[in-house]
């Protein structure tokens, strides 16, 4: 049996992310991302090989429709 881990809960809706709670989206590359929102601050990084980045939540939006498209 293969079994793959995933880094914290789904990320469902960015309105429900709770301020240091960890969580993961498939992208459609089939990679794994992660978010996680401290305060105002978001972070969000491409899992295996991807560059962890900061910012407003506009700029986490915007690389989220990039990876999800």
């Amino acid at each position: 049996m293969h079994s793959s881990f995933l880094p914290g809960q789904p990320l469902v809706s960015l309105d429900q992310v709770e301020d240091g709670q960890l969580y993961h989206v498939l992208l459609s590359d089939q990679s794994v991302g992660t978010v996680q929102r401290h305060g105002d601050t978001w972070l969000w990084r491409r899992l295996m090989g991807g560059t962890s980045q900061r910012g407003e939540r506009v700029a986490l939006e915007a690389w989220l429709a990039n990876v999800l498209s």
